[in-house]
């Protein structure tokens, strides 16, 4: 990976959105079938803020709500974090450490949503610069073993 290197090279996007007035369970939905961690809120096209599967643990889950009854817009995590998409990635990493999250939103010049980079990604493409050599970035990146080269695991 070069330190050159844009976020726009590495970003997602193919993003998972929903509106403040969403639910959580419908956002909860959405994220399974999507089998990505994560709704972005959006309001107009700008992302306003973020809702993980941890905010649906720690706040929906574990505090006894109805995710049926909780707005996403109550629960999302603001302000978000940003990055403009000709940022270097090493700045969206260095976010992510300062701010201790694991993903950032990315926007164009205009600030309108175009991707997100996540600590996956940037673990993923850290890993296939190594060959594949580090089973902890491996392990980080989330990676299965087809793309890896090795043995299945129990969780197939």
């Amino acid at each position: 990976m070069s330190s050159e290197e844009k976020v726009s090279d590495l970003m997602e996007t193919k993003l998972q959105t929903a509106r403040a007035d969403s639910t959580a369970k419908e956002s909860a939905v959405q994220m399974a079938k999507s089998k990505r961690g994560y709704v972005i809120v959006t309001d107009g096209g700008q992302a306003v803020g973020i809702v993980t599967e941890r905010d649906l643990v720690q706040k929906v889950i574990a505090e006894g709500l109805d995710p049926a009854k909780v707005l996403i817009g109550d629960i999302m995590s603001t302000p978000l974090i940003k990055v403009d998409k000709d940022s270097k990635v090493d700045e969206a990493a260095a976010l992510m450490s300062e701010y201790g999250i694991r993903k950032v939103v990315v926007e164009d010049e205009s600030g309108k949503l175009t991707g997100i980079m996540t600590a996956e990604t940037l673990a993923k493409t850290m890993a296939k610069s190594s060959n594949y050599s580090d089973p902890r970035l491996n392990a980080m990146a989330n990676l299965k073993p087809d793309e890896v080269g090795a043995m299945g695991g129990p969780y197939q």
